[in-house]
């Protein structure tokens, strides 16, 4: 989570590492995580009890890496400030969950249908947030993930359907246009 905060994130990236989701979208295979809610002092004791050696991989000591640095740095002094910060960061990622469920509840109820394109109109009413889950959304449908789809790119869109003309070209080869009253997405190259 702080690795996504210090990156830039948004709500959806304070979830953390989620102990069980989907391997890809559409994919009917889920990746389990079955220990990530343990913390490394809980995993070392349980194998010192069983008398269960365990190899440390070396990248996981590499002080130049980022996520390194968080954990061995960072993390010990935010515990000086609150030694009940990994709860508190804990708490707020099981908040940021279901947050993310209800929106994604809310745009399944308004727009089961949903694909490429959405009427300005309906797309206007939304709140901003709900305005990126829509988008989030259609740009799931077309280009199959997000990557490289940054904040800007939202806004950009958001900008787009305010003043109803011009275009905006998404990494992917996805361009959002405005025709008739009606925000759309097209994929012109992959």
């Amino acid at each position: 989570m702080l690795f996504r905060i210090i990156r830039g994130t948004g709500i959806k990236g304070l979830r953390g590492i989620l102990p069980k989701r989907r391997l890809s979208a559409g994919s009917d295979f889920r990746l389990t995580r079955p220990l990530i809610e343990l913390t490394h002092q809980e995993i070392l004791g349980f194998l010192k009890d069983q008398k269960i050696g365990y190899r440390l991989d070396a990248t996981n000591l590499d002080q130049t890496m980022l996520r390194n640095r968080i954990r061995w740095e960072l993390m010990p002094l935010l515990r000086q400030y609150n030694p009940g910060v990994v709860r508190h960061l804990v708490q707020l990622g099981e908040d940021a969950q279901r947050n993310e469920e209800v929106i994604a509840r809310i745009i399944k109820q308004r727009y089961s249908r949903l694909k490429s394109s959405i009427k300005i109109s309906d797309f206007q009413k939304e709140h901003p947030v709900l305005q990126v889950a829509v988008l989030t959304e259609i740009i799931r449908n077309i280009k199959g993930n997000l990557k490289l789809i940054t904040r800007t790119h939202y806004e950009a869109i958001r900008k787009l359907a305010k003043s109803g003309k011009g275009e905006v070209h998404l990494p992917g080869g996805i361009v959002v246009q405005i025709k008739q009253g009606i925000l759309r997405l097209v994929k012109i190259s992959s």
